[in-house]
Order: C-alpha cells, then structure tokens, then sequence
C-alpha cells in the first residue's frame, strides 16, 4: 500500500529549526509533496535536483522513512544511475551518521550527495536515479535504560547530560563511549566508559581491546582480559578501567590531544 506523501513530513536538525529560514522551508516542504508516493514500511530515496559543477555532480535527495520506527542508516553505498541509458554513472559511499542521527517514522530528511570524477553530461532528473545497494546498514533506533545513573553519587548530573547527548545506537547492538581519560594518583591511567547494549538479552564482555592515540601516535593500550563487564539487555553501564604503567608507552600524554579506540 502506497502512502500519501503529505503523510511524510520533513524532518530537521535542531540548529536547522533555529536557523533556517521560513521560505527555505517552505520549498523543501513543496519538493517533498511533488516525490512520489512511497509504499508503506519502505525506507526509499528521491532525487529533488543534480546538478553538475566541474567533474564533479552534486544531488540532493530525500530519504523517507515510511515505517513505524525510527531508523539510523550507517555506512551505505550509493550509485548514481541513468535510467534513460541503462548505465551506472557515478558512485560513491557515505557514513549516513555524519550528516544526521536518525529518522524518525514518518519523516524525511535531506542530503546531499556529491559524486566525483563525472564525464558524460548531466540531463534532466527524471533521467536518473539514486540507487543504494547491498552494503546499506540500516536499522531501528533502540531506546536504553540508564537507571545506573540512579545509584551514581558523584557526577551524576554529569553522566546524565553525557548520555542525553550520545548518537542512537542501533538494535541488536554493543557500544563503547569515552566518558573521561587522565592519568590517577599512582601514575596510571583511568578510563571510565559507558558500554550500551542494545540487544534483547544480557551481554558479558570477556576482552577488552583498547588503544590510546596522541597525534595519531599509539602512547597506550592493549587487550585486556576483563571479568566485570556484564551489561543487562536494553541498558547502558558505566565502568573504569586501570591501565597499568606496562601499557603506557609514553612519558608525558596530553590527554586533549589523545582520541580511543576500543578495537
């Protein structure tokens, strides 16, 4: 069953909601009326307009989103293709993250998609389609428990606003986020991160790769063997971990310089 694109509504960032003017909105709101219709639960993609600037073409799109859940795309490939010629024009791949978190039900979002290294001419838009394939990570947005924060005395406000401002996690899965790196009374490091599982049961993390970086230089890390790192399903969870002087491999770290990977 199709759905009325009026159904679809469009969907901003917060500093978009701010800042955009009333006439810019009011004409993205028109080229989402003119898309086509949408079948229901179907995450699909238009093209509003392309044009081409040296070798390069930019087109920006709408992603609609017309299930019932909020989504996150990830990583996804997208392919330009002439529908006229039946041919593949250009291609290029994108972190979805990096120009929004998510979509809500029922709404679409803009993006533009910039393709390089373009040689044919550029006709009319109709002529063309953005094409997304098997490598698309796509799925529903999860909502975590995070009553730990509950039994948190110090910092807890803190911590609190910390997890009001982490990007959705995806269902079905494990994430690591730096809360606080410094160095403790003993010269060692603390890390104190926040692991969220999003699957529907239990997680029990056995090891724990970690890796410091200053500058892109590795000053610290290892895989470490951890015994305490169980997560209830749906929930987040705070925990600090002491990396000894053996795993430091540098003298003076200037932990503002310094980014972690936890692979």
């Amino acid at each position: 069953m199709s759905i009325n694109n009026k159904k679809i509504t469009l969907q901003l960032s917060k500093n978009e909601e701010i800042l955009m003017q009333e006439i810019k909105r009011e004409m993205m709101e028109q080229d989402l009326e003119e898309l086509p219709s949408i079948n229901e639960n179907e995450i699909g993609i238009d093209i509003v307009y392309l044009y081409r600037t040296g070798n390069e073409v930019e087109v920006r799109a709408f992603i609609r989103n017309a299930t019932d859940n909020d989504v996150i795309i990830r990583t996804c490939d997208f392919e330009l293709y002439n529908l006229k010629e039946n041919k593949s024009v250009a291609k290029t791949r994108l972190d979805i993250m990096d120009y929004f978190e998510s979509i809500s039900s029922m709404k679409a979002r803009a993006i533009d998609i910039i393709f390089e290294d373009v040689d044919e001419e550029i006709g009319e838009k109709e002529d063309y389609e953005i094409r997304w394939n098997e490598n698309l990570e796509c799925g529903e947005v999860s909502e975590l428990d995070y009553s730990f924060i509950n039994e948190i005395e110090d910092k807890k406000d803190i911590i609190l606003e910390f997890t009001q401002h982490l990007k959705p996690i995806m269902k079905d899965r494990v994430e690591l986020d730096l809360f606080s790196l410094g160095y403790n009374a003993n010269g060692e490091i603390d890390v104190l991160f926040l692991v969220r599982n999003s699957h529907n049961a239990t997680v029990d993390i056995n090891r724990l790769p970690l890796k410091i970086y200053m500058d892109e230089e590795l000053v610290a890390g290892g895989v470490f063997n951890t015994a305490d790192l169980i997560i209830d399903k749906n929930s987040g969870k705070m925990f600090k971990f002491e990396l000894k002087k053996e795993f430091i491999f540098k003298d003076e770290i200037d932990f503002q310089k310094c980014d972690i990977k936890f692979e």
